[in-house]
């Protein structure tokens, strides 16, 4: 992570202790409202979060297969996730306990995730050249 100085304007980098855990990360998200969580994605399937205040990994979830491509946080405790599979999944986080709740497979890799500002609706883009609407309540 970087700290900004803002009476400099310099930018330093921090450290995030992982542990063991070395992956390749694809994409980035804060978590909604406080931006207490960074969720990212790696190259490898897996759903991780990291603790900004504290600068350590609080989980990680093997989501998918061929990677995660793009991640999103929809709600203070819900992001979704883009498959290299085609699977978008949505997971709960409270803390450090993460569920999955709702899942679908789509025809593509899954390379763009975008919510609507209410977080009812998301936008995702495969590479095969199809658009998806799909409602974050059920899924369809």
């Amino acid at each position: 992570m970087w700290h900004l100085n803002p009476q400099t304007g310099q930018g330093t980098p921090e450290a995030i202790n992982t542990g063991t855990m070395v992956r390749d990360y694809t994409c980035l998200t804060y978590s909604k409202n406080n931006e207490d969580f960074l969720y990212a994605g790696t190259a490898s399937g897996d759903f991780v979060g990291f603790l900004v205040k504290s600068k350590v990994l609080a989980f990680t979830v093997n989501a998918c297969a061929l990677g995660i491509k793009c991640i999103r946080a929809v709600s203070g405790d819900k992001v979704v996730v883009g498959g290299g599979d085609g699977q978008v999944i949505m997971y709960q986080t409270q803390a450090q306990n993460v569920t999955p709740l709702l899942k679908t497979q789509l025809y593509g890799s899954i390379h763009g995730l975008s919510s609507s500002p209410d977080g009812m609706q998301l936008l995702t883009a495969s590479d095969r050249g199809f658009i998806y609407r799909i409602r974050t309540s059920d899924f369809s």
